[in-house]
């Protein structure tokens, strides 16, 4: 496990799962919460993403060589989901429903997925661990994931301190490197 495979994974991996973009998301979904029932929808979601990431990590390819599908068609499949996610985040177009009812195991599971771990960041699992071993994205998703739990755990005190412009316009930067890496995918996928 070389540290370049790593830190390659980890900057795919946590563009993906772009924590930027959860915390709006999150803070609208959690607006009039107790503090406590925050901290716990935090935690929840990122255990559920967690749980599902690294079932990814391990048996995605596995479960794609069962249904027929082969790494060249995930890779275009899910270089669409991406480049579709990019053009989501740069424009801020919801597709989708959305869900309204706002008890805390909704927040959890909605910010679990699609949001932190998504169809974009499942098919970034099975291309890393099918190119690099499973070792590299398993530690790039603990450590995004870790970093995903600190902002949304501490969501209030991160829009105060940095701000929903800054938070705004780390998205775009998040969802255009989220719309090049969906071109790599198809293009990868094709060649």
């Amino acid at each position: 496990m070389e540290i370049a495979q790593i830190i390659s994974a980890f900057i795919i991996v946590f563009v993906i799962t772009d924590p930027f973009a959860s915390l709006p998301i999150f803070l609208t979904l959690t607006k009039g919460a107790k503090e406590e029932e925050i901290k716990k929808a935090a935690s929840e979601a990122v255990l559920i993403a967690g749980i599902l990431a690294v079932l990814f990590v391990f048996i995605g390819q596995l479960l794609f060589s069962y249904l027929g599908i082969t790494l060249s068609e995930f890779k275009i499949a899910g270089g669409i989901v991406l480049l579709l996610l990019g053009v989501q985040t740069i424009f801020d177009i919801h597709m989708g429903s959305q869900n309204k009812e706002n008890d805390i195991k909704s927040i959890s599971i909605l910010i679990a997925t699609p949001i932190l771990t998504g169809p974009g960041l499942m098919t970034a699992l099975v291309v890393l661990s099918q190119e690099m071993g499973f070792a590299p994205p398993l530690v790039a998703v603990i450590v995004a994931l870790a970093i995903s739990w600190i902002i949304l755990y501490n969501a209030n005190i991160v829009k105060k301190i940095i701000g929903k412009r800054i938070i705004e316009v780390s998205s775009k930067v998040f969802g255009l490197i989220t719309l090049a890496l969906g071109v790599s995918y198809i293009k990868s996928g094709i060649a």
